[in-house]
């Protein structure tokens, strides 16, 4: 099958999910990632996931053909990882960038904002974190939607960029 004749097949809109741990990884962030690619897979979207990892992939990276989900594991260096969402989207045309940290949202900026496309930003997952740095600046101004697990995260965040119009809590575990 070529790209071309996947992209007229394809079920749902395409999702670019960016991750710094995905199953079979061990923890609650790999945990509560899979849980919602998942939930996303199962409502009919063609889901991307790319891990920043610098293990090696699993033999099971790349299910290809039709299937709705896709696993990438690429190097957590922020220029390689940033070099593979573009290549994959200049190859299959993301509709939606999905960041699970702010680091992981960073890597998808470029790719969003540059095309016009929507970026969510998931900061739930450090929620003792500092945002005062720049690339959490940069990822509050420019992402269409931020999620957090906590009012208090979403609290510090507006500290620092007014987000109220484009964040909500959605609980862990949900």
């Amino acid at each position: 099958m070529t790209v071309d004749d996947w992209k007229t097949a394809r079920q749902g809109p395409r999702i670019c999910f960016v991750t710094d741990r995905y199953p079979p990884d061990i923890g609650g962030i790999a945990c509560s990632a899979g849980r919602l690619v998942s939930h996303l897979v199962n409502a009919g979207y063609d889901m991307h996931v790319f891990v920043r990892s610098d293990i090696p992939p699993p033999a099971t990276n790349g299910l290809g053909g039709m299937h709705p989900l896709h696993i990438y594991r690429v190097p957590s260096d922020p220029m390689r990882l940033r070099a593979a969402i573009n290549f994959y989207h200049e190859r299959i045309g993301f509709d939606l960038f999905h960041g699970f940290s702010i680091p992981s949202a960073f890597a998808c900026l470029s790719a969003a904002v540059c095309r016009g496309l929507p970026l969510i930003a998931n900061i739930g997952y450090f929620e003792g974190q500092s945002y005062q740095n720049r690339k959490s600046k940069v990822v509050f101004g420019h992402a269409s939607w931020i999620i957090a697990s906590t009012m208090a995260s979403l609290s510090r965040a507006h500290r620092i960029v007014d987000i109220a119009s484009k964040s909500s809590v959605i609980r862990i575990g949900v």
